[in-house]
């Protein structure tokens, strides 16, 4: 079932995204805005009217859209707070810095798999098997005789090339230096 929630003047059919990640990673892009920069107020703001109308139809999926979103109402928090005074150089960690992370690891994966289903389309394309007109079944068999098959048989016989005889080494061996080489090992300690 599909979810078609409008926010700002934008209709965002939510069946369309693979997941919370793939709803936010929209919603940046729709604000154009970098994604090292997040405006989270917005974003925050427009991801929850989304997860509203999901919320209603979807309670099943509902769960990890609310992780995401209280992950952004945490950071939209710690941003607003009064940052301590920072020692030294250190700046203060930028709250956004995580889920920025997570957002530009979640894309890399989404574009390779955008890569992986234009390849396998292509495949499909190029490689394609028509599905009508093939036949049912395994194929006919002529009718050929047994004495024909027989015959077909000796003649691939008669064109068989055999494979050369292996060529064998020559060894020879003294009975007595043999011996003498078995008592030696015998002498050195116990064989296996």
């Amino acid at each position: 079932m599909a979810v078609e929630r409008e926010f700002g003047g934008f209709v965002v059919d939510l069946a369309t995204f693979a997941g919370p990640l793939d709803l936010l990673l929209h919603l940046i892009r729709r604000e154009e805005v970098d994604i090292l920069d997040i405006p989270i107020a917005a974003i925050t703001d427009q991801f929850l009217a989304a997860l509203a109308g999901l919320r209603e139809h979807q309670i099943d999926v509902t769960g990890e859209f609310l992780v995401v979103a209280a992950t952004l109402l945490q950071i939209k928090s710690r941003m607003v707070l009064p940052r301590p005074p920072t020692v030294g150089d250190d700046e203060a960690e930028d709250p956004r810095r995580e889920l920025v992370e997570l957002l530009l690891e979640y894309q890399q994966y989404k574009e390779a798999a955008g890569l992986l289903d234009d390849l396998a389309l292509v495949r499909r394309q190029q490689f394609a098997v028509p599905a009508e007109g093939l036949p049912s079944g395994p194929p006919p068999l002529a009718a050929v005789s047994l004495t024909a098959l027989l015959q077909a048989y000796s003649v691939l016989l008669s064109k068989r090339v055999p494979p050369p005889a292996p060529r064998l080494r020559e060894e020879r061996f003294n009975l007595q230096q043999q011996a003498a080489r078995i008592l030696d090992r015998l002498a050195s300690g116990p064989l296996e």
